[in-house]
């Protein structure tokens, strides 16, 4: 099957404002109410403390798969047989890993397709996963509702790759993906050290960030990034959208500018709490600076 993000790579002048023009299948992405991506503001956060750390199960510590440039993004599609679900967080039911998408830019002040308080980061790789209680493919369940879950990690420039982010960006590899519809085999990649070591996350309701946009994504965007080399963000700089032989175009900046919130609601698990003068925490939602964009993108006042 082909996705329809490879579909829109093949006409890269129709960028994310032509989207619900050029398609009627893609109307979604001009009159949608619950687009993706969005600006996280921190006045519009609230604490929910219902919320819980989200959980993987899986038949084993090491998946694998294969990294394909899609003429629109770097997928690392997971072998069927690696079966990783998620559970927890605001989730109500069991969703099953499909493949990871990156995102990244041509410059270090874009590239992300969420931003915090105006702040964009380097890059934004997103895990996409679909409801494998109610649905029983990605196709199926992203035209159901609660079809599909995202986990968001940032990623930000330092000075050594995470070294799972590493293996699944190994130099030799990268060169095998160079163009379009370049594939490369992955081997061994442990999703769990992946994870920046925090609890921490912000959840909303929200769409798929290309066409069809559906509105069918719980959005878990993670509280710490993971962090890339300054080489190897410059080795993703040079792969291309494009087949071999065709006019070369990056594929970076390949992310979809930020949506309005309209009337929904951005949760936490982060507790926004100041002290009492005896010490005890005092829950507060008061419009005051609740975080900033360092290691912590969010960090409760005090």
């Amino acid at each position: 099957m082909v996705r329809k993000d490879e579909q829109m790579a093949e006409h890269p002048e129709h960028g994310p404002q032509f989207w619900g023009l050029v398609n009627s299948d893609w109307v979604m992405c001009k009159d949608g109410k619950m687009q993706s991506p969005i600006n996280f503001r921190a006045n519009q956060i609230l604490y929910d403390p219902n919320l819980i750390p989200i959980n993987f199960d899986s038949d084993t510590d090491k998946m694998n798969g294969t990294l394909l440039n899609t003429g629109h993004d770097l997928t690392f599609q997971v072998d069927d047989r690696n079966r990783v679900n998620l559970t927890g967080g605001p989730l109500s039911y069991l969703y099953r890993l499909q493949e990871l998408r990156l995102h990244y830019g041509s410059i270090d002040s874009q590239g992300s397709e969420h931003s915090v308080d105006g702040y964009s980061f380097p890059g934004e790789l997103q895990l996409l996963f679909y409801n494998y209680d109610l649905y029983g493919d990605l196709a199926e369940a992203t035209k159901g509702t609660s079809g599909l879950a995202i986990i968001s990690l940032f990623i930000q420039i330092g000075n050594t790759t995470n070294p799972e982010l590493d293996k699944l960006l190994w130099t030799d590899r990268l060169q095998n993906v160079t163009y379009k519809g370049a594939a490369a085999r992955v081997e061994d990649f442990n999703l769990t050290n992946l994870f920046p070591t925090t609890p921490h996350y912000m959840t909303y309701q929200g769409s798929l960030t290309s066409p069809d946009c559906a509105e069918t994504v719980t959005w878990i965007v993670m509280n710490k990034p993971v962090y890339i080399s300054r080489k190897k963000m410059n080795q993703l700089r040079n792969l291309w959208q494009n087949t071999m032989g065709q006019k070369e175009t990056p594929l970076a900046d390949n992310f979809r500018p930020a949506s309005n919130l309209n009337s929904r609601t951005i949760r936490t698990n982060i507790n926004f709490t100041t002290k009492d003068k005896m010490g005890k925490p005092c829950p507060t939602m008061k419009s005051k600076k609740a975080y900033q964009t360092n290691s912590w993108l969010v960090k409760p006042t005090s």
